[in-house]
């Protein structure tokens, strides 16, 4: 009879243990799709009227630290250059072409100076000069032979 008892509680042990990992699966999944539903959501919102100062008013910016905006011109508090007028009416450009980008700066024109290319040869020059020729006694060294 003890037997019986035992069986019959471990079956019941493991029918409640199951229904548990089931309830705790479930309870899991409902979690994970309320948190990739809830994190989808997106927002459009206008940002084109940010950062756009009021009629006439003018903005200054440190070149290297574009971070730092004034209305009046002065100098960087960081690195002390003068603040430069920030352009606030530039137009965004469209044309822009891949290969202009991705071809190497050394073959575009900068400026219209003719230029040559550095070779490498030898030239004999002959130079006329007066003077006297004097002997350089710190390149006076000495040799000393070994004999066996």
């Amino acid at each position: 009879m003890n037997q019986i008892t035992i069986n019959r509680q471990s079956t019941i042990n493991k029918q409640q243990l199951v229904k548990r990992n089931q309830l705790l699966f479930v309870v899991g999944y409902c979690i994970l799709l309320v948190g990739l539903f809830a994190c989808n959501e997106q927002k459009q919102e206008d940002h084109s009227k940010h950062g756009q100062p009021a009629a006439g008013k003018q903005l200054y910016t440190c070149p290297m630290h574009p971070e730092i905006i004034k209305d009046q011109p002065g100098q960087c508090p960081i690195c002390g250059m003068d603040l430069v007028k920030k352009e606030t009416d530039s137009k965004k450009v469209t044309e822009v072409d891949l290969d202009a980008l991705l071809k190497p700066t050394n073959e575009f024109v900068v400026s219209s100076i003719p230029v040559t290319t550095i070779k490498q040869k030898e030239e004999h020059i002959e130079i006329e000069a007066l003077g006297s020729i004097a002997y350089d006694t710190r390149h006076k060294g000495t040799i000393s032979s070994r004999i066996a």
